[in-house]
C-alpha cells in the first residue's frame, strides 16, 4: 500500500495531472495488494472481481423511457443498424456492444449455452436472467474506449394487461436494473424537455433504480432525443435550427439538473441513424432530387411552397406524398424513421444542389447534432474512463467495508477505508470528482453563480474563466475561505478552488 501511495505522490503530486489509465492501473494494483491481506481474506473474491472490472473498458448504460429513441441513438453511435427498435420481445433484454472482430452476435440461451451468429440473424430464445443476453461485437471507433449497454425502456406506454406483457415488462425493468448496476456511467435518453414534467421523469428514474445506479452526477449525461419535435418551426417564428432552439431551452435547466446529470444536449436520433448507417444511397439521393424538383417547380412558386409546407406538416402527409409520386425507396425509409424533419433537411440540401448520397449524409449528420453528442461523450466519459473506474472502485470498496464491518477483524474495516482515502488524497483528479459531487449537492449552500463556476472547475477540469482571470478568482475564493459565515464544508471547497486558480495563475506567469 505504501508503495502505491508513494508512486501516486511521485507521479501525481499536489498539482500534477495523471493519465486516467494510469490511475485505474494504480487502483488495480491496490486491489491486488488487498487480495494478499490475511485480515481481508474473506473479501478476496470481491477484490478480484473489482480488479478485473477496473482493467476492462468503461461501461456506459443507455437508459430512458419506452419509445425515447435509445436504440436508434445507439445504432447511430456505433454506425450500424443492429440494436432492435421495433418494440418486439428482444427489446426487453440488455444489448451489450463491445469492440472486436470479426463482427458477430454472441447470444446466451437458457441453460447457459452461448451461441455466436452473424449480425442480422434471427435471435431466437435468450436467457433473460443473464445481465448480457445479447452481445454485439463490432469494429466501431466509439467502442475502442467503452462498452455500450442498451437497456429496455423504463416505462411501458402499452395498456395491454396480458400475462405475456406483464412478464416482459418485469423482465425489462430487471434487465434495466442489471444494465445500470453493471455500468460506470449513464446516458439518460428522454424525449421530454427538462421542465416540471422532466423533473417528475427524473424522480421516477431515481426511485426505480435507487442504490442500483452507482454513478455520481459527474458520470451521467442527459440527451434530449427527437429535439426536432420540440422546436418552433412554424412560418414567421423562431428561425434558428431546431437543435439550436432546444439547446437554449435545455441550458435553462442545467443547474437544476446538476444533482442528477452532469450535462444536457439535444440530438435528432433518426437523422443521426440515417446519416450513419448507410441507408442514404444513390437511389435515395435520386428520389430526393426528384421530389425537390417536383415540389419546387410544380405549380408556380407560391403553390410549390404550399405543397411542400403541407407535405412536411405531419409524417402521415409525407408518406402520402411519397406514395403519390411513386418514390418507393423514400417511402420505405419512412418505416425506418424518416420523418418531416429529415425530409426537410434533405430537400433543402437538394435546393442548394448538394444532393449526392455523401452530401445528404453530411447534411443529416449536421442536422442531427450527433457530432456534439459524441464530443460530449468523449470528453465526459472516454477521455477520463480510468478516472471514473478508479473512483467507482474506491467507492465500492468503501461501501463494502461499511456493510461487512461486523464480519471483519476488529479495526480492519476502518483501516480499509483509510487506505482508500489515502489514494484519493494522493490524486488531485479523484479529489476534484469528490469536490464536484459536494458542489452539486443542493444541501451545500453556494449561490447559483458559485455552484455553476465550481461545477465546471472541478468537473470539467478548467472552469469557465480564462487564465488571465485566475489570479482574481484565486483572491475571491481566498476571501470566501475566511468569510465569517462560511461553513466547514464550504470552506474546504473554497480553499481547493483557491488552490486551483492559484496554480493556473502561476502557470500563466511562468509561460
Amino acid at each position: 500500500m505504501d508503495e502505491i501511495v508513494s508512486a501516486l505522490d511521485d507521479g501525481f503530486g499536489p498539482s500534477a495531472e495523471v493519465h486516467p489509465a494510469d490511475l485505474a492501473a494504480a487502483v488495480g494494483a491496490f486491489l491486488s495488494d488487498l487480495e494478499a491481506e490475511h485480515a481481508l481474506a474473506q473479501l478476496r473474491l470481491e477484490f478480484a472481481a473489482r480488479r478485473r472490472r477496473c482493467a476492462d473498458r468503461l461501461r456506459v448504460a443507455v437508459i430512458g423511457e419506452v419509445n425515447s429513441g435509445k436504440s436508434t441513438l445507439v445504432n447511430a453511435l456505433v454506425g450500424s443498424q443492429v440494436a432492435e427498435t421495433s418494440g418486439g420481445e428482444h427489446t426487453y433484454v440488455n444489448w451489450w456492444f463491445r469492440r472486436g472482430s470479426p463482427e458477430r452476435l454472441r447470444l446466451r440461451r437458457p441453460g447457459g449455452v452461448i451461441k455466436e451468429v452473424e449480425i442480422g440473424s434471427a435471435l431466437g430464445e435468450l436467457d433473460p436472467d443473464h445481465p448480457a443476453p445479447v452481445e454485439v461485437v463490432l469494429c466501431s471507433d466509439l467502442l475502442e474506449k467503452m462498452t455500450l449497454i442498451d437497456t429496455p425502456g423504463l416505462y411501458s406506454l402499452s395498456r395491454e394487461k396480458s400475462e405475456k406483457t406483464e412478464r416482459l415488462l418485469r423482465q425489462g425493468i430487471d434487465q434495466s436494473l442489471r444494465g445500470a448496476s453493471a455500468a460506470d456511467a449513464i446516458l439518460y435518453v428522454t424525449s421530454e424537455l427538462p421542465g416540471a414534467q422532466e423533473q417528475s421523469t427524473l424522480s421516477r428514474f431515481t426511485s426505480t433504480f435507487g442504490e442500483a445506479v452507482r454513478v455520481a452526477p459527474t458520470n451521467a449525461l442527459m440527451l434530449l432525443s427527437r429535439a426536432e419535435r420540440r422546436a418552433d418551426r412554424g412560418p414567421g417564428k423562431d428561425r434558428r435550427s431546431p437543435l439550436e432552439q432546444v439547446a437554449v431551452l435545455a441550458q435553462r435547466y442545467r443547474e437544476d439538473l446538476y444533482s442528477c446529470v452532469w450535462d444536457i444536449a439535444p440530438v435528432s436520433a433518426h437523422a443521426a441513424v440515417l446519416a450513419r448507417t448507410g441507408q442514404i444511397n444513390d437511389e435515395v439521393a435520386a428520389e430526393v432530387r426528384a421530389l425537390a424538383e417536383q415540389t419546387r417547380n410544380g405549380a408556380g412558386e407560391q403553390a410549390s411552397v404550399r405543397i411542400r409546407r403541407w407535405m412536411l406538416a405531419r409524417d402521415k402527409y409525407l408518406h402520402e406524398e411519397l406514395a403519390k409520386h411513386g418514390l418507393r425507396r423514400l417511402g420505405a425509409l419512412c418505416d425506418e424513421g424518416l420523418g418531416c424533419y429529415e425530409a426537410d433537411v434533405m430537400l433543402k440540401a437538394a435546393d442548394r444542389n448538394e444532393a449526392t448520397q455523401h452530401e445528404l449524409r453530411r447534411a443529416l449528420e449536421v442536422a442531427s447534432g450527433l457530432k456534439h453528442v459524441e464530443d460530449l461523450i468523449t470528453h465526459t466519459f472516454a477521455e477520463r474512463g480510468g478516472l471514473i473506474q478508479a473512483d467507482m472502485t474506491l467507492s465500492e470498496i468503501e461501501k463494502l467495508s461499511f456493510r461487512l464491518r461486523d464480519a471483519l477483524p476488529p479495526g480492519a474495516a476502518a483501516h480499509l477505508r483509510a487506505r482508500c482515502e489515502a489514494i484519493r488524497l494522493a490524486s488531485p483528479q479523484l479529489q476534484d470528482l469528490a469536490d464536484a459531487r459536494v458542489v452539486v449537492n443542493p444541501a451545500v449552500p453556494f449561490s447559483p453563480e458559485e455552484r455553476s463556476e465550481l461545477a465546471e472547475l472541478f468537473g470539467a477540469g478548467g472552469g469557465r474563466f480564462a487564465a488571465a482571470d485566475a489570479a482574481l478568482r484565486a483572491t475571491y475564493w481566498w476571501t470566501r475561505v475566511n468569510a465569517v459565515k462560511t461553513s466547514p464544508e464550504q470552506q474546504a471547497i473554497a480553499l481547493r478552488a483557491h488552490q486551483h486558480y492559484a496554480r493556473m495563475a502561476t502557470r500563466r506567469e511562468e509561460s
